[in-house]
């Protein structure tokens, strides 16, 4: 397990049950309430606002807490610096469901990154930027990840904060297990269905490290300003 990446999942697990017409949801810790709903699953959620319990106070709200792990979590891999602003409320209670499942189709992913205001470009660039960590568990995931295997990485270099995950997927040496394996013929290789939506135009503008970094800063930031 990469704490770095379960900070960042959680972040958007939370964030990605956000309604723009609405106003309902958003950056808000409902996940708090929402860890049996079939939407959450492993024990990283849980740790994760465990851990930041420690530094719950009247002046740092777990909403606030989940956006300053984004920071954490991209900073110490070597990721570019997210800009954090506080401030954020905390729900009393669980949110509506809505967190995409790699079993989506493509046009379900749209419509849910659209309910939650982000175009298709940057339904692109929020899951490049947000799976160069951290790896897919046969735990969660019986029929993707053999359970001899244990885990497969995102990338070949899942615990660093780079675009190999744009260009491993680019250059057809990519081993992630929501791209390539046995994902596929389940209909469940969600990456290759987000990658390809727009023939792969987005993802290649990310394969130049810089632009990668720069791209990453902005819709992370957008992710932890959606409240």
């Amino acid at each position: 397990r990469i704490t770095a990446s379960e900070w960042l999942r959680v972040a958007f697990h939370d964030m990605s049950t956000h309604n723009r017409f609405t106003g309902v949801g958003g950056l808000d810790a409902s996940i708090q309430f929402e860890l049996n709903n079939g939407e959450n699953t492993g024990p990283g959620h849980r740790t994760s606002l465990e851990f930041y319990a420690n530094y719950l106070t009247s002046r740092s709200s777990m909403a606030d807490l989940i956006a300053a792990g984004v920071y954490a979590s991209v900073r110490s891999c070597g990721g570019p610096v997210i800009p954090l602003r506080v401030g954020r409320k905390d729900a009393t209670a669980a949110g509506p469901l809505g967190v995409p499942q790699p079993q989506n189709s493509v046009v379900t992913f749209r419509q849910q990154f659209d309910r939650m205001g982000f175009t298709n470009s940057e339904m692109i660039q929020l899951v490049a930027c947000g799976h160069t960590l951290g790896s897919v568990h046969s735990a969660e995931f019986p029929n993707i990840v053999n359970a001899s295997v244990g885990q497969i990485g995102l990338d070949s270099s899942n615990h660093v904060y780079d675009n190999k995950v744009v260009t491993e997927y680019l250059d057809g040496t990519t081993t992630n297990p929501l791209v390539v394996g046995p994902a596929v013929a389940l209909n469940r290789h969600s990456d290759f269905k987000v990658f390809s939506s727009d023939g792969n135009v987005t993802l290649s503008a990310m394969a130049d490290p810089n632009a990668y970094r720069e791209t990453c800063r902005t819709v992370l930031q957008k992710m932890i300003e959606v409240v």
